[in-house]
Formats: structure tokens, sequence, C-alpha cells
């Protein structure tokens, strides 16, 4: 699994690099409480069909406009999850949190897919076509129990 998520992570790196057109689509629901010893789950809704799909982790919201068009509503510190989502758009996953998390915090998740289409035959098509990015709404949620 967690070469999974590096795979993942230095594929949306390189992806940023290449041209794309950016899209604000899909739907994040963040469920469960987070407290030790449950899980948290992350269903993502409205996705381009079959996309690599992420959800990415923040500690602080900020828009942030990247290359290419690309707009978050984070400040990604990592990936928390990722795969692809079905022919529908929808992709689901879950965490759980350890029994023994020492104290907790509070955190941001925001779900980025990538969509790649290639030219038709004959070619066609600028090659900013190529790729599309749809982030998320951005969802607040607490992992562990914080300190009263």
């Amino acid at each position: 699994m967690r070469s999974l998520i590096h795979a993942l992570a230095l594929s949306a790196a390189a992806l940023l690099a290449a041209p794309v057109a950016a899209q604000s689509c899909s739907d994040l629901t963040v469920g469960g409480d987070g407290t030790p010893g449950t899980a948290l789950t992350f269903d993502v809704a409205g996705a381009p069909a079959n996309a690599t799909t992420i959800v990415l982790l923040g500690f602080q919201e900020m828009a942030i406009s990247g290359p290419f068009g690309l707009e978050l509503g984070i400040v990604p510190a990592l990936v928390i999850v990722g795969g692809s989502a079905d022919g529908n758009g929808d992709f689901s996953a879950s965490i759980d949190i350890p029994e023994n998390i020492p104290g907790g915090f509070d955190a941001f998740a925001q779900s980025l897919s990538i969509g790649f289409s290639l030219p038709g035959p004959g070619g066609g098509g600028p090659p900013t076509d190529l790729f599309s990015f749809c982030s998320s709404d951005v969802e607040a949620f607490t992992v562990g129990t914080p300190p009263e």
C-alpha cells in the first residue's frame, strides 16, 4: 500500500509538470469521528470516470493555484489514500485510526482526480487537452482526541 501511495504521489508530481486543463467538479465526504480505534472514510462522487484519484491531507485551508490552472483549497501535506474512480466517477477508501495515537489534531482533506485522454486518430487536439484535473470541495475533520 505504501508503494502505491508513493507511486501515485510521484505520478501526480510528474503530471503537474505537463500541460493540463483544470476543473473543480467532485464532492468529497469524510465519514467517522476520528477517535482512536475507529476508521475515517473518504468518499468522492463526481470525479471523471476511471480517473486516478487521490485524497490529500492538509493542515491549512488556502486557495492555491498551481501550474496550468490546477486549483486547490488546502496546503497539501501528504497523500492519505489513492486509487481509481469507478466508471461512475465514484471513489471510496478508509483509513484506521490507531488506538495509541498521541493527542489529536484538526485537519483538512481534498480529493484530486487526474484524467488522461489520448488524441483521436490523426492527432488533433492541443497538448493542453491531454490531462484534466478535478478537485473536490475541502472537508474538515479531527483525528484522535484533542487534549482538553
